[in-house]
């Protein structure tokens, strides 16, 4: 567990890290950092899981999370994905800052706890990260031809795109995909059904 708060990292304890600017800083963001990780109003530490057969909850292994003073989104976004070796792509209008909260570590659940209350879109292309702001979202009708639903959702899920916050469904009585999304996920897709279309048409020339 780290904290993401200033430029000089100093470590507290295993797998937990403090950023300081000085030994005065230091005493009163420890102190303030405690009270976070103690407050019952942040994330639990714990994963519960109900058992069906006794109808109880099993406390399992701690979840290592990330616990923050006080950053701006863009900042914490640009840090989590040097953490995690992710090529990122952030749009000018995400913004924001983040007080006194808690996350867990995996990006994804950091990115889905981020879509509820900042608004942002995203989504991965193998290991590069796209962000940009809800409010960027557009959406598009896109004939499906000849491809059928089932396979695209494997060509898109085999290319290493995790579609992240952006939504495709499906229309029957119009042949097409309805996507709501970024722009960059959306063209993506299109791309990639226009890549399909050209291999059966191949096919039948053939």
């Amino acid at each position: 567990m780290f904290s993401f708060y200033s430029k000089t990292l100093v470590k507290v304890s295993v797998g937990l890290f403090l950023a300081i600017s000085s030994s005065q800083a230091h005493a009163s963001q420890s102190k303030e950092f405690s009270l976070l990780k103690e407050n019952n109003s942040f994330r639990s530490k714990f994963a519960t899981q109900p058992n069906i057969n006794k109808g109880e909850f099993t406390v399992q292994a701690q979840v290592p999370m990330i616990y923050i003073l006080e950053q701006s989104l863009p900042a914490f976004l640009s840090q989590v994905a040097v953490k995690n070796k992710l090529k990122l792509t952030l749009s000018n209008q995400v913004s924001g800052v983040l007080k006194k909260i808690s996350y867990p570590m995996k990006p994804e659940l950091i990115l889905a706890d981020l879509e509820k209350s900042h608004g942002i879109q995203w989504h991965f292309e193998s290991d590069h990260l796209f962000v940009s702001n809800g409010l960027e979202n557009t959406n598009r009708l896109i004939s499906l031809g000849d491809v059928n639903f089932i396979k695209l959702k494997k060509v898109i899920k085999n290319s290493g795109f995790k579609p992240g916050a952006n939504k495709m469904s499906f229309k029957e009585d119009e042949n097409a995909v309805l996507m709501i999304g970024s722009k960059q996920y959306i063209a993506i897709v299109e791309k990639i059904i226009k890549s399909e279309q050209a291999k059966i048409t191949k096919k039948k020339q053939s």
